[in-house]
């Protein structure tokens, strides 16, 4: 009968496999001002504003196909609501049209990809002015031309969009209000407010602050944060972003380098002699099939010696007493 050493059964049995993480774990040195914590509070401003022209059309963002990570760029702007005897009803608009581009007043077309760009034609269009519309309606192309009215109030307020970049910048942004977007001229969702910055990211290196507002990054506009974030993620490592941001009513430029993740270690073995873990806070250490082990986080202990001693500790539910 072949024997298998009790010392080998052993070692196999403690080299278990575990599924890695898929996603690295959250950038815990992220700062968000409190301020920038809330809905920016510009409505009396806002309210403030030239109304400007109605088309009677709601739209969003539109893909041919379901993009392949956050960022990509859309193909067109979905028509998604249209409100009742409108110009866009008159101009024969129907839901679910793809409008490809638009042309006001034999300008230059502007290719739609984001809701920030036809708010932008519709501040800026003079009511009764000719809008020539590029349309996709189920694969057939269509030339449609739209006469704006007269907007007597401004529109309903868009709550603000939120994103997270922890891979290569450590940062936060928002899109831009319409009382922001349209002091550098773009439309309200465009543009992108940065409201949170990592301890060690380039951008804070870079002398960017919480509240500037981006604008451009190597001469390409920026019509919603998901274009900024594509940028980041495309760019190599060790290449630099060309940064053109307003602050305080100002434009100034920036150059940003890029970064990535640091990599660390968090798990050494020599089954069954030695362990050691340590991740996301929590590590633990194990000599001779645990003869020896101690685990511990950032609030509690844990020590074990020859599999009968234990002794633990850590943080109690209470504040020490302050003595003077």
């Amino acid at each position: 009968m072949m024997r298998i050493p009790v010392l080998a059964l052993l070692s196999l049995g403690a080299c278990k496999l575990t599924p890695l993480p898929s996603e690295a774990p959250p950038l815990r040195d992220m700062e968000t001002p409190l301020v920038f914590q809330s809905e920016p509070d510009d409505e009396a401003e806002r309210l403030l504003l030239l109304p400007g022209s109605f088309t009677g059309v709601s739209v969003k963002s539109a893909w041919f196909e379901e993009p392949d990570e956050p960022g990509q760029a859309p193909d067109a702007l979905e028509v998604v609501a249209m409100v009742e005897n409108s110009p866009a009803i008159a101009a024969g608009l129907q839901l679910g049209d793809l409008l490809f581009s638009a042309r006001v007043a034999g300008g230059s077309a502007v290719e739609l990809r984001y809701p920030s760009q036809w708010r932008k034609l519709e501040s800026e269009a003079n009511p009764g002015s000719a809008m020539e519309l590029e349309v996709d309606r189920a694969g057939a192309m269509l030339q449609l031309r739209l006469s704006p009215a007269p907007r007597l109030a401004m529109p309903d307020r868009q709550a603000s969009e939120r994103f997270r970049e922890e891979q290569r910048a450590g940062i936060v942004l928002r899109t831009a209000t319409e009382v922001e977007a349209r002091s550098v001229g773009l439309g309200a969702g465009g543009g992108a407010v940065l409201i949170g910055m990592a301890s060690n990211s380039p951008w804070r290196k870079a002398g960017l602050r919480f509240g500037d507002l981006i604008v451009r990054v190597n001469e390409l506009q920026i019509e919603h944060p998901q274009v900024l974030l594509a940028l980041i993620r495309t760019e190599e490592e060790g290449e630099d972003l060309q940064v053109e941001y307003q602050r305080a009513g100002e434009l100034s430029r920036a150059t940003v380098a890029m970064t990535s993740r640091e990599q660390e270690i968090s798990s050494i073995s020599l089954q069954p002699l030695y362990s050691y873990r340590s991740s996301r806070g929590k590590t633990s250490v194990s000599f001779l099939l645990g003869l020896f082990s101690y685990e511990s986080t950032a609030a509690a202990w844990d020590f074990g010696f020859l599999w009968l001693f234990g002794f633990s500790g850590g943080d109690s539910d209470r504040l020490e007493e302050v003595r003077k």
